[in-house]
């Protein structure tokens, strides 16, 4: 992820299965790199979220994240509400 994020000033620890620390040397690469997220590691999705020591994590929301989606290829005549909707129901 240092090479994608940009920054050697960061370190990453596992505390248990599905659950990472990242501890960054500088405010504004952890500012920048959560604001620029979802980001994608061994195909799997990581969401990063600003967390507080005083809240326990199963308090935080990692079920969902919004990102955009780019589609290319599809032809004009199929720009319908219908085919974007069933796209998108595709998606997830």
């Amino acid at each position: 992820m240092k090479k994608a994020w940009k920054t050697d000033s960061v370190v990453c620890s596992q505390k248990e299965p599905g659950f990472f620390s990242f501890i960054f040397q500088f405010e504004e690469d952890k500012e920048r790199i959560i604001k620029t997220g979802p980001w994608s590691f061994a195909s799997n999705l990581l969401v990063l979220k600003q967390c507080e020591p005083e809240i326990p994590k199963h308090c935080y929301d990692f079920s969902c994240c919004a990102f955009w989606v780019q589609m290319g290829g599809i032809p004009p005549r199929w720009f319908t509400k219908e085919v974007f909707a069933d796209l998108a129901k595709r998606v997830g």
